[in-house]
This record gives structure tokens, C-alpha cells and sequence, in this order.
């Protein structure tokens, strides 16, 4: 009786701890599968992610923020290099943006650095 209700048990935690799984994308690091479309131009996409994300009221519109404004594209190129250094910062890290907020879906980090890589394109 006594190896039964044990083996009872075992069977169980087995399947339970064999049913754990791990879904938070964001946690995981890098995605094992490819991004869509990235983010490659200025005009409709990289802009509409940086007025989102950036360029709001409390953070990097005007002159709000330590690197000035990112509310526009000649603004946004300048301190691209600094963007994707402090976007790709452990959440942990001093500096690491979006301050105070979770970190950015990898697939948007890896359209901004594509849109670097390819010059900064405007359209």
C-alpha cells in the first residue's frame, strides 16, 4: 500500500512539474523565431514607435530628458547610437530605458539597430 500511494505521488509530480512551461517572450531573451517586417524607415514606422515610446509628454518630448528631445527624425539619428545602447541595457542596469518601464519587445530593438545598420533612412 505503502509503494503504491508513493508511486501514486511520484506519477504526479511528474506530470506536473513536466506540464511547467515558460511563455513570457520578453524574459526569454532572444526569440527563436524571426521578427516580421522590421521596423526599417523613418516615416510611418521607426517615427510612430519613437512618438510611443520616447517622444511622450514625461520622458523625451521638447526638452524633457537627460539626451534631449527625440521627437523628430534629425534629432532621433543624433543620438541613435546612445538609443540602442540604453534600450538593450539590463532592465538592472543604470540608464536602461525606458526608465521605470519594461523592457522593449526584442523585435522592435532589432528594427531600430537594422535601421541604424542600413544608415538611417528616411523613407
Amino acid at each position: 500500500m505503502k509503494i503504491s500511494n508513493s508511486l501514486l505521488i511520484l506519477c504526479f509530480l511528474a506530470i506536473g512539474v513536466g506540464s511547467c512551461t515558460y511563455e513570457n517572450e520578453r524574459d526569454l531573451g532572444r526569440l527563436d523565431r524571426p521578427c516580421p517586417d522590421p521596423l526599417a524607415v523613418w516615416d510611418g514606422e521607426i517615427e510612430l514607435w519613437m512618438a510611443e515610446t520616447c517622444a511622450t509628454e514625461f520622458c523625451h518630448a521638447n526638452q524633457i530628458g537627460d539626451t534631449g528631445p527625440l521627437d523628430n527624425y534629425d534629432n532621433a539619428v543624433a543620438k541613435a547610437d546612445a538609443i540602442i545602447k540604453r534600450i538593450t541595457r539590463d532592465q538592472s542596469e543604470p540608464g536602461f530605458m525606458p526608465q521605470g518601464g519594461t523592457p522593449l519587445d526584442p523585435c522592435l530593438i532589432e528594427g531600430f539597430r537594422e535601421w541604424i545598420d542600413n544608415g538611417t533612412p528616411r523613407n
